[in-house]
């Protein structure tokens, strides 16, 4: 498939998940369910909501842009639930953590900041780095305690990293585990994430295959490098948007390497291939590339309030994007992109 094709296929399964801007009429919400959102809706007792997306079969919307988890439970508590303030207030809806997080400090800050007061209008997702079965119930349930919740509206198998992997956590139980807790009503939505190898979330998809079974949603590593490295977006997603899966996107600024950052996670002593924004293109751009593929969210890793309030807005001026639009960005990128800018897909397994 070449480039052209690849572009058109992007825009194809777009279009498919009715990816619109703005939803343009009230909607309906699931009563034994309030945080579900079945058909489009402009706002709820909270506010004006962020534009929505389908998110893949579950029948469900989320809010087009989400709140990064890990960088909730960085900084310092007043920065913290100032992050979470200005998340509800620019109408955000989707709340991503993990148990891994700052030992937990994640979950519990959510717990803390957003749960009590804003639980019925929220879609959260937490994930688990579980090996064995008995560590995904150990995740579960440490998660659950800090969150302040009885269930999950989504749980992934956390970063999974090459089909060797894959094949160990499928094969102690993982899988199995995250079934019965979903049978159980302690889960909603499964899914898996990973930012590594594109052969792990193939092999994933290989073994749910033979077990007769399938998740529900993935998390990807998508960005304007990404087409021209082991790419998640030509690999993966048409894959797995044929299975019905809704796809949320992270890693969208690599993980800040777009502003030319050497420092922060699994940096140290690399070099700076150089600037995306503002050199190559504008902050606004490369969100946009993403929010053009058939993505559900776009989750940001925000570590200061104001960045919530910048990422919202751009969020609300997505307008629909060109496969040539897109085709000038990839270009822009391709003497910089790579390992050292996409520096995650090259740590070790």
């Amino acid at each position: 498939m070449d480039r052209r094709q690849f572009l058109q296929n992007m825009s194809a399964l777009a279009a498919t998940l009715s990816v619109t801007p703005i939803p343009s009429a009230f909607g309906a919400t699931d009563d034994k369910h309030p945080q579900r959102i079945t058909t489009p809706i402009t706002e709820d007792k909270w506010g004006k909501l962020l534009p929505l997306r389908k998110l893949g079969n579950t029948g469900e919307f989320i809010t087009a842009l989400g709140l990064g988890g890990h960088h909730v439970g960085a900084p310092d508590e007043k920065t913290a639930q100032k992050i979470c303030d200005n998340a509800i207030e620019q109408g955000i809806r989707f709340i991503d953590t993990a148990h891994a997080y700052q030992g937990g400090r994640s979950e519990t800050r959510i717990g803390k900041y957003l749960i009590p007061k804003y639980r019925d209008q929220l879609y959260i997702m937490s994930k688990t780095r579980a090996n064995t079965a008995a560590q995904v119930r150990q995740h579960l349930d440490a998660s659950k305690k800090r969150l302040g919740i009885d269930t999950l509206d989504c749980y992934h198998i956390h970063t999974i990293e090459n089909p060797n992997d894959v094949d160990y956590r499928v094969d102690h139980g993982v899988v199995d585990e995250l079934f019965k807790a979903r049978d159980a009503g302690e889960i909603r939505h499964l899914g898996f994430s990973c930012h590594k190898r594109t052969a792990a979330p193939l092999r994933l998809l290989e073994r749910l295959t033979q077990l007769g079974v399938e998740l529900d949603v993935c998390q990807l590593a998508l960005n304007v490098c990404d087409p021209h490295y082991d790419s998640f977006a030509y690999r993966v997603v048409p894959d797995v948007i044929k299975r019905g899966y809704g796809v949320f996107a992270m890693k969208t600024l690599a993980n800040g390497q777009f502003f030319g950052r050497i420092d922060g996670w699994a940096r140290r002593g690399r070099k700076t291939p150089g600037q995306v924004v503002p050199e190559r293109m504008t902050l606004d751009q490369a969100l946009h590339f993403v929010w053009s593929l058939p993505v559900a969210t776009l989750i940001s890793g925000m570590d200061k309030p104001e960045q919530v309030i910048t990422n919202a807005d751009i969020c609300r001026t997505y307008a629909e994007m060109t496969d040539d639009d897109r085709d000038k960005l990839i270009d822009a990128v391709a003497d910089i992109s790579g390992t050292d800018m996409e520096f995650y897909k090259s740590l070790p397994d």
